[in-house]
């Protein structure tokens, strides 16, 4: 059986390097002078582009940190039955709040287009918090008999970890939430790896690794996508300055065209340890992940394919392919 496992997630990073609207959604942040405005793409989607200024971002930069979702209840509609306390990064929950109403209104008037929520370093925390509450009233529509409703999807750029676990879960548990979020994040971009394994911010869905050359790959498991966050701290000078994804974008494009060969190729790893080590060769970070948690992570991947198939290699891939080309045609 081991001969024929694979890591779906090199596939979901070439294909998400691959499509127009990744490269869409970030256009419209530079071009948003509020803190979000709405725009069409040159294919005619709607882009919802967030920004997060001055006063907010020294705030979180001075520390400014988790708070529980019982002291906002403007969040309410995230809560699950279960659990119905969830923590957030306290910046972006205050900013949400002053926006809170214009943002109700503003979703229900694009509850039937197809739309792209993006946001850039804490604008991305903003859109995140948008498309959950888009995704909340998509879902009651849904539940009124609406067939013309239609789900966000939501493109942020070195967007910093904004939750805890409880926020991780709430997510998870929700099929149509989860396939949602994709988190483009540049090896250099000192803001995005903010939080890391050390705090207790979590990360959910899909993360898009990239660096300078072109180099990319796709992360959806939590303790990979921390130890990248880790790998980048490390290397990085923590100026927060905000970065510029233009060029790299281009980079990623072009990159497409010819990856490169694997150094494993010819070695004796299974060809699931082989794609997992060329993941992180791709983003130049495979001198700074030791090889036991390389194991591990195979470990773990052989043991969900095993256990009743829970892990097919390309259900997310589909999935991801099925909710990002709808915003595509």
């Amino acid at each position: 059986m081991s001969q024929k496992m694979f890591n779906s997630e090199d596939e979901v990073g070439k294909f998400l390097g691959s499509i127009a609207v990744v490269q869409d959604a970030y256009g419209p942040i530079s071009q948003t002078s509020s803190n979000y405005q709405l725009h069409t793409s040159p294919s005619g989607i709607k882009v919802l582009a967030f920004n997060c200024f001055s006063d907010y971002t020294v705030r979180f930069r001075n520390g400014e940190d988790l708070v529980s979702s019982d002291k906002h209840k403007v969040v309410d509609f995230i809560s699950k039955k279960v659990n119905p306390r969830l923590s957030i990064n306290k910046v972006v929950v205050e900013l949400f709040e002053l926006h809170f109403k214009e943002l109700s209104e503003l979703s229900n008037q694009l509850i039937n287009n197809m739309l792209v929520v993006t946001g850039c370093g804490l604008g991305g925390y903003l859109a995140i918090l948008y498309t959950l509450l888009h995704q909340h009233y998509t879902y009651l529509e849904e539940s009124n008999g609406s067939k013309t409703a239609k789900r966000p999807i939501c493109i942020t750029f070195g967007s910093p970890l904004i939750g805890n676990q409880d926020l991780q879960g709430v997510i998870s548990e929700r099929p149509q939430w989860k396939s949602s979020f994709l988190n483009v994040v540049a090896k250099p971009d000192p803001l995005a790896s903010f939080f890391s394994s050390t705090s207790q911010y979590k990360p959910f869905d899909t993360f898009l690794f990239y660096i300078e050359s072109g180099g990319h790959t796709a992360f959806e498991d939590q303790d990979t996508i921390l130890a990248v966050l880790d790998a980048m701290v490390s290397s990085n000078a923590r100026n927060y300055r905000t970065h510029d994804y233009s060029k790299e974008l281009v980079s990623i494009r072009k990159k497409i065209l010819y990856r490169g060969p694997s150094d494993f190729s010819e070695s004796h790893f299974s060809p699931l340890r082989v794609e997992i080590l060329f993941q992180f060769q791709e983003i130049g970070m495979l001198n700074n992940i030791l090889n036991d948690f390389i194991k591990k992570i195979e470990k773990k991947q052989v043991k969900m394919i095993k256990i009743k198939n829970v892990y097919e290699p390309a259900g997310k891939l589909n999935d991801t392919k099925i909710n990002l080309m709808l915003v595509s045609i």
